[in-house]
C-alpha cells in the first residue's frame, strides 16, 4: 500500500499551522472579533489533518499587561491543542516572535516532507520572503490574515490561498442573509477576473465549467471570497457577471458553463487599462482615484476645509469627552461631530469614515468594545489634530494602494484631489526606508 494512502484512499494533506500571537490578538480587536483559534482550524480541517500547531508572540505586550486577558489566551490556546511560544521582545524595535515563528516554519518544512500545506496567521508582509521560500520548496501557503483592512496585499499575493478570519464568523447557517455588506468595488474585479479567467479557458481550447474557472480565479487573487463582495457563493458572482452582460451561462449538470460574450471585451480592455496607468494618464488617474475613493466614503470626498474643520470640531469634542468621562465610542464622538456640522451647515456624512480612518493610522489610544469598528477612545498618540488631514491622506492612499495594486501612484491628480501641494503628496507616500 502506498504511504499516502489509507485502505486505499488519499491521505488527507497534512497541514503545519504557525501563528503570530501578537498580530492575532492586536489586530482581532481592532475590529472587535473574539481572539480564538478554533474557526480557524475548522476551517483548515476542511482542506486537510492538522499535525503541528505552534503560536508565538509577547503575551504581555500584545495584552497590555492585562492579566485576565492574558490567562484567557493561554487557555484559548490551550484548548486549541496549540503549543504556545511566549517571546518578549529583545528590543523595542525588533520582534524577536516574528523570526522565531519564521525559523520553526523553514525547519519543519525542510525536515517534514509529509507536511504539504503550511498555514500562516498573521497580515504582515515581513511573512512574505518565508511564504515565497515554502512554495520553493513545494508547499502549498495558506495566508489566513484578520479583514482585507488589517492585511498587507503583498501578503496576500504571496500565498496560494488566502482566508480572512473575519468573514469566519459570518459562516453561522441560521443567518438567512449575509452579515456582511459586499463592496461594489470588490465584485467589479471579481467580475473581471472571472472573464479572465473564462477567456483563459476558452483559448485553452477548453470548455468554460465553473470548476476550471474557480481555481484560476484563486491564481490571480489568492483571497477570492464572494462574501467580500456581498455574495453568498461564485454562482452569484458568475450572475451578476451575465446580469453586467459581459458572460452568458448554461446549466451543465450540477456545475456552470460560463461563456464571455461580445461585451466581455470592454471587461477585459479595463482590466488592461488598470495596469496600464502611467505618467502621461494623471487625468484618467484623477476620476478613477476619486471615484474609488468616494465608493468607499460612500458620499462626495469633503473639500480640504471642511475635512479641517471636522478635525478640528472632534479634537475639541474628544478633549472634553476625556475630561468628563475619561473614553468615549468612536460612533458617540462622530455623533458630536456631526451635529456640529450640520448645526454649521457643512456635510455631515462623512465623519464616522473619516475619523475611522485616522484611528487605523493609529492616532487614538483605544481599547475594543462589543461591537466592531466602535473603539473605545482612550486618548491621543503623539499626533497633534493639526497633522489628522495629513493622516488621513495617508490612510487614503495606502488603501488604494492595498485595494487597486495595479494603479500607479502619482502624485499629481492626487495633489489636486485632495487640494494639497505635490510635494505634500510626496513625503506622504515616501517609502521610510528611502
Amino acid at each position: 500500500m502506498s504511504s499516502d494512502q489509507d485502505n486505499g484512499r488519499p491521505r488527507p494533506p497534512s497541514i503545519a499551522l504557525f501563528v503570530d500571537a501578537e498580530n492575532l490578538i492586536n489586530t482581532a480587536m481592532d475590529v472587535g472579533l473574539p481572539v480564538d483559534l478554533a474557526p480557524i482550524i475548522e476551517k483548515l480541517l476542511e482542506i486537510g489533518r492538522i499535525t503541528v500547531r505552534r503560536a508565538f508572540g509577547d503575551l504581555d505586550a500584545a495584552c497590555k499587561n492585562d492579566w485576565k486577558l492574558r490567562n484567557q489566551i493561554r487557555r484559548m490556546f490551550q484548548e486549541s491543542l496549540c503549543s504556545f511560544e511566549d517571546i518578549p521582545y529583545m528590543t523595542k524595535h525588533k520582534n524577536t516572535a516574528d523570526m522565531a515563528l519564521t525559523v520553526n516554519a523553514l525547519s519543519t518544512g525542510f525536515t517534514h516532507p509529509d507536511i504539504t500545506h503550511f498555514a500562516i496567521v498573521a497580515s504582515d508582509r515581513d511573512y512574505a520572503p518565508l511564504t515565497s521560500k515554502l512554495r520553493e520548496l513545494g508547499k502549498t501557503v495558506i495566508g489566513i490574515g484578520t479583514s482585507p483592512d488589517t492585511t498587507n496585499q503583498l501578503y496576500v499575493r504571496s500565498c496560494d490561498i488566502f482566508l480572512y478570519y473575519s468573514t469566519m464568523f459570518e459562516d453561522d447557517a441560521s443567518q438567512e442573509t449575509p452579515s456582511r455588506q459586499g463592496d461594489p468595488s470588490i465584485m467589479d474585479d471579481y467580475i473581471k477576473l472571472l472573464c479572465q479567467a473564462a477567456d483563459v479557458v476558452v483559448r485553452r481550447g477548453g470548455r468554460p465549467f465553473g470548476a476550471k474557472i474557480v481555481p484560476i480565479l484563486r491564481q490571480m487573487r489568492p483571497d477570492f471570497d464572494p462574501r467580500l463582495a456581498g455574495a453568498g457563493s461564485f454562482r452569484d458572482v458568475a450572475a451578476a457577471a451575465e446580469k453586467a452582460g459581459v458572460v452568458r451561462i448554461e446549466a451543465h449538470g450540477s456545475d456552470i458553463l460560463i461563456f464571455p460574450t461580445s461585451d466581455s471585451g470592454r471587461i477585459l480592455e479595463t482590466a488592461r487599462e488598470d495596469r496600464l496607468i502611467g505618467v502621461g494618464d494623471e487625468g484618467k488617474a484623477k476620476a478613477m482615484y476619486l471615484g474609488f475613493l468616494e465608493s468607499k466614503l460612500k458620499c462626495p470626498l469633503p473639500r480640504i476645509a471642511d475635512r479641517k474643520l471636522i478635525f478640528e470640531n472632534a479634537a475639541d469634542r474628544l478633549d472634553e469627552r476625556l475630561r468628563t468621562q475619561g473614553a468615549v465610542e468612536l460612533f458617540e464622538l462622530s455623533h458630536d461631530v456631526e451635529e456640529l456640522a450640520r448645526a454649521d451647515g457643512r456635510q455631515a456624512e462623512p465623519v464616522f469614515k473619516l475619523l475611522y480612518s485616522i484611528f487605523r493610522a493609529g492616532v487614538f489610544k483605544h481599547e475594543s468594545s462589543d461591537q466592531p469598528f466602535n473603539p473605545i477612545i482612550k486618548g491621543i498618540e503623539d499626533i497633534p489634530a493639526i497633522e489628522w488631514d495629513n493622516v488621513f491622506i495617508w490612510n487614503c492612499i495606502e488603501v488604494i494602494r492595498k485595494e487597486r495594486r495595479r494603479w500607479s501612484i502619482l502624485e499629481k491628480p492626487l495633489a489636486e484631489i485632495f487640494e494639497v501641494g505635490v510635494e505634500d503628496i510626496r513625503r506622504l507616500t515616501k517609502d521610510p526606508a528611502d
